[in-house]
């Protein structure tokens, strides 16, 4: 059974374990998770798949920024073995709803040009392309997309 909660700070440690398995290059330190669970901005969020009777195992993590009506996903990563499970699909889905709530009304993300299973993701959590960044990604150097979702309201309000 998988979970989706608020990052607390004795998941620091799960968090980089994934980063460092999943994204290598992203230069995140601990500091950096930090700070952004301390600013009023920020938002982590864990997948926790539940096991048996003991505490549940980090799966998965999000991170995002809001900036006004904007936000940003700064790191969505999920641990190698529990790939194309749902755990993506989940976090980002619970992740846009919070994001909602808190204001947001546009969400954006870079992503690897190359990173297909990434994009057939955000695209179907409809995400769409935006522009590209030019030689953004090092090792190997690579060009970012930028893609944006509209966060849209739950209940459109109907003018009469």
């Amino acid at each position: 059974m998988l979970k989706i909660r608020p990052y607390m700070v004795e998941d620091l440690p799960g968090v980089l374990a994934i980063q460092a398995d999943v994204l290598p290059q992203s230069g995140w330190s601990g500091g950096d998770y930090e700070r952004l669970h301390a600013s009023p901005h920020g938002l982590i969020l864990i997948a926790e798949s539940e096991v048996h009777d003991a505490d549940g195992v980090i799966v998965g993590f999000s991170a995002t920024r809001s900036l006004g009506e904007d936000a940003e996903l700064l790191a969505l990563a999920v641990a190698t073995p529990c790939q194309r499970q749902g755990v993506g699909r989940s976090l980002l889905r619970e992740t846009c709803t919070l994001l909602k709530k808190r204001g947001s009304r546009r969400v954006y993300l870079e992503v690897r040009a190359s990173n297909c299973t990434a994009i057939e993701l955000y695209r179907k959590a409809g995400f769409t392309f935006h522009s590209v960044r030019k030689d953004y990604y090092n090792h190997p150097r690579e060009d970012a997309w930028i893609m944006e979702s509209a966060l849209l309201p739950a209940h459109p309000l109907v003018l009469h």
